[in-house]
């Protein structure tokens, strides 16, 4: 595989945050798949999955056969139902810790960086992104066009796709084109070994953090009356994370 060959181990693709980030170093703003997994079936909204089944050679030929046939690979609707259940269970964390996340539509609907959705999908770049190529918003093109063959027990499985910021930075999860070998970015990721705990700190945590420490604080300084003055102040901490580079 191209990518090991460079040194660039698994999960190989890059994350749209991944992307956003050498799109906003300046490295290139090309077009390119990533390794979110727009998941669907007949008749229910689509969940993104950040744990994409193609992250091998073996399976991404499974994607490439069905495309070159004018199809999206099928998989067991148990794979949706366990990707829905994850998505349900992380819905206390912050969209930007979340691996399974079920997209508010099963139609085509832009983004905008207010919205948990694109904070699932660009993570901590949301904000610096939008604001760089002076986007307002961002269209998702869904993944809706279910087979009318696709049996009750399947599911299909796709990438998704990200545009260059000149064509709207548009998020494609139905593209089947894999015939451009220049469409797809991977990214050589540091080691944990050396690197800061800090690193590994997530949103959520530092959220439930800060919501554990105000009323412990006015407690102890006598002030629980004063309390609901810092309420706003878990907000400001999560804008200032979310503008912090990883």
């Amino acid at each position: 595989m191209a990518f090991e060959r460079k040194g660039i181990r698994h999960p190989f693709l890059v994350s749209l945050g991944e992307t956003c980030r050498v799109r906003l170093a300046g490295l290139s703003n090309n077009w390119t798949r990533t390794r979110v997994a727009p998941v669907a079936v007949a008749g229910e909204a689509p969940i993104l999955y950040k744990l994409s089944p193609f992250m091998n050679a073996e399976m991404a030929r499974i994607a490439v056969d069905a495309h070159s046939q004018g199809k999206y690979p099928t998989f067991s609707r148990k794979f949706y139902e366990g990707v829905r259940e994850r998505a349900k269970r992380e819905l206390s964390l912050e969209p930007e810790d979340r691996i399974a996340y079920a997209l508010s539509s099963n139609e085509d609907y832009d983004l905008t960086p207010e919205m948990d959705d694109t904070k699932f999908l660009l993570e901590r770049e949301t904000k610096e992104y939008f604001e760089r190529f002076n986007h307002n918003s961002i269209r998702l093109y869904n993944l809706s066009d279910i087979p009318e063959d696709l049996a009750k027990d399947e599911c299909i499985v796709n990438y998704l796709w990200f545009a260059w910021p000149e064509d709207g930075s548009g998020l494609d999860c139905g593209d089947m084109d894999l015939v451009s070998t220049g469409r797809a970015f991977g990214v050589l990721r540091k080691s944990a070994e050396g690197t800061s705990q800090n690193s590994d700190y997530s949103i959520t945590s530092v959220r439930d953090a800060v919501k554990a420490s105000i009323p412990r604080f006015c407690s102890q300084k006598s002030i629980d009356g004063l309390r609901g003055m810092f309420d706003p102040f878990e907000e400001v901490v999560l804008e200032e994370l979310r503008k912090s580079k990883q």
